[in-house]
């Protein structure tokens, strides 16, 4: 059966084959993944990873959507909606309290709303022409491999939010090692007793940093740090919080994804800085 949702994969998301060898290896569950056939034959894909949602007063259980594919000569043929069903079905079953999708394209956004998902989660997206960057300080960026730092780095930086999704250690692992397949890389700094961290991919002729957790008395640093590792690149693009203090709110808001609720209190929980992040492009 692999090799079937490889197929699916591969014709629907047009990924080299050295990617999806590499997701199928290391973040591919079965127990995760739901499939839809014709005649003994898989034409269509979804996947749940598990994730939790924190808040100041308590985490909610939760799963993303991801990867959902049907081969073309199956499409609009409501087979998605099916596997959706299903995986509400499975997820009210086990008992999450809500289901978070990342919609690839904006008509998408339109489709998940048919579905009962609201648009929950936005990012500040920033970016800087290499001409734009001097610092006279100097920082260094030293590769992260340790992913028990990482992660505490993570939550100390982040668990501030009031809805914050959190990855755990195993999805970490593979959020750097896919970064890192990409040609992309984890860069920690310290200095002054400070330190955060930020993860960096290149995507055509820019560096994105997918994530950025440092403190603001280190930012044109590490802006000057990415020009000297990446001056081939013409742009850096940083995709942020939207209440993230750095370069003062300068930017434009772009919606990233959305949640359906299963169960929650009858409580107003506050949802208007909700981060989510390490996403596939």
């Amino acid at each position: 059966m692999i090799d079937e949702l490889k197929h699916i994969w591969k014709t629907c998301f047009k990924d080299e084959e050295e990617y999806i060898d590499f997701y199928f290896s290391n973040r591919y569950k079965a127990e995760q993944t739901f499939v839809h056939y014709k005649s003994e034959k898989a034409v269509a894909m979804l996947t749940l990873l598990p994730v939790s949602v924190v808040t100041s007063n308590k985490i909610f259980s939760a799963h993303y959507i991801y990867a959902v594919a049907t081969l073309p000569e199956f499409q609009n043929q409501g087979i998605s909606s099916a596997l959706a069903a299903k995986a509400d079905e499975y997820m009210r079953i086990v008992g999450d309290d809500l289901v978070v999708v990342v919609p690839a394209t904006e008509s998408l956004f339109d489709f998940y709303a048919g579905q009962g998902f609201s648009t929950a989660f936005f990012r500040r997206v920033f970016s800087f022409e290499m001409n734009q960057i001097f610092s006279t300080d100097f920082v260094e960026g030293i590769p992260l491999n340790d992913i028990d730092k990482l992660y505490t780095l993570r939550e100390k930086y982040f668990n501030n939010e009031n809805f914050f999704v959190q990855w755990d250690k195993e999805a970490l692992c593979y959020v750097v090692a896919e970064c890192r397949l990409s040609g992309g890389e984890v860069f920690y700094f310290s200095k002054n007793n400070q330190e955060g961290y930020i993860i960096v991919e290149p995507i055509d002729d820019k560096i994105v940093v997918k994530e950025i957790a440092i403190p603001i008395d280190l930012a044109s640093e590490v802006l000057a740090f990415l020009k000297r590792k990446y001056s081939l690149y013409k742009q850096i693009q940083c995709r942020l919080a939207i209440d993230n203090p750095l370069w003062n709110d300068n930017g434009t808001i772009e919606p990233v994804a959305m949640l359906k609720w299963f169960n929650h209190s009858s409580e107003i929980i506050d949802i208007s800085k909700a981060y989510i992040s390490l996403l596939k492009d």
